[in-house]
């Protein structure tokens, strides 16, 4: 529950920030993605915490999901699927 509220957060902090053209964002923008992408993969490195104690591999596999969220976002440009695929994160969590 608690990372399913930290993804929601990152997806409404993500969602209040403007699509940036690649290579043409500002600085301040590119350093709100950046943080965003930290949050992001802190949100993967609990997972992954996470994973060790699921003979499921669920864990894992969100922890992948995140981790790969996260790139994306560090990328300063994630395509416009990645607020898809967040959200698509967070009810995965809820679950």
């Amino acid at each position: 529950r608690q990372l399913a509220g930290q993804q929601g957060q990152i997806n409404q902090q993500a969602s209040g920030l403007p699509i940036p053209m690649p290579g043409a964002a500002g600085q301040g923008a590119r350093d709100a993605m950046r943080q965003l992408a930290r949050k992001q993969a802190g949100v993967a490195d609990k997972l992954e915490e996470l994973g060790d104690g699921d003979p499921t591999g669920r864990s894992d596999a969100l922890a992948r999901e995140a981790r790969q969220l996260a790139q994306q976002l560090e990328r300063g440009a994630p395509p416009p699927e990645t607020a898809a695929r967040q959200q698509q994160l967070y009810r995965r969590l809820l679950d």
